[in-house]
């Protein structure tokens, strides 16, 4: 049975992110590249970093088993990684406040929402790269809150889920 301090906490984890997953922030401007890539550019503390963000199509039917297992008939489905970096480093290490956060968060919500309605892939694997882990449930803080934003950016396209698998989540077709 779990204690009641680590209930308190996990109660508390999950007031907060939903209150972030309610946010609302203005996306920054970004480019398509190609029907699978995208770009954009933020700026903290005066640098400017560059995100590229990469949909790409997941072929054997191993990858697929292991990320899509609950997905009924996953060998025939169209499923893809979404794969992005900052600066050409896939670890998301970068120091940086709330509100930069969500502007990167809501920019990578609306290039996956655009990405889904002009492919209507069966479904994406999301994986936030390990910032800090929660002792408390072992889980990366950072995948939490793209887990918490997307899944309410994602209730927008009524024909697609979003659920928890290994260290990330699928946005799954209904």
């Amino acid at each position: 049975m779990a204690s009641l301090r680590t209930l308190i906490a996990e109660i508390l984890d999950k007031i907060i992110i939903n209150e972030i997953g309610e946010a609302s922030v203005e996306p920054l401007n970004y480019k398509k590249i190609s029907n699978t890539y995208y770009s954009f550019i933020f700026e903290y503390s005066d640098i400017s970093y560059v995100v590229k963000v990469q949909f790409t199509l997941i072929e054997d039917d191993v990858t697929k088993q292991y990320y899509f297992l609950k997905v009924p008939n996953y060998k025939n489905k169209e499923f893809y990684n979404v794969e992005f970096t900052i600066n050409g480093i896939e670890s998301q290490a970068l120091k940086s406040d709330i509100k930069t956060i969500l502007k990167i968060m809501t920019t990578l919500s609306y290039i996956i929402k655009e990405f889904i309605q002009e492919n209507n892939p069966d479904g994406l694997y999301v994986e936030a790269s390990n910032k800090d882990i929660n002792l408390l449930t072992g889980k990366e803080q950072k995948s939490y809150l793209y887990q918490a934003y997307l899944d309410k950016q994602i209730k927008t396209l009524t024909n697609y889920s979003l659920y928890t698998i290994r260290d990330g989540f699928n946005v799954i077709k209904k």
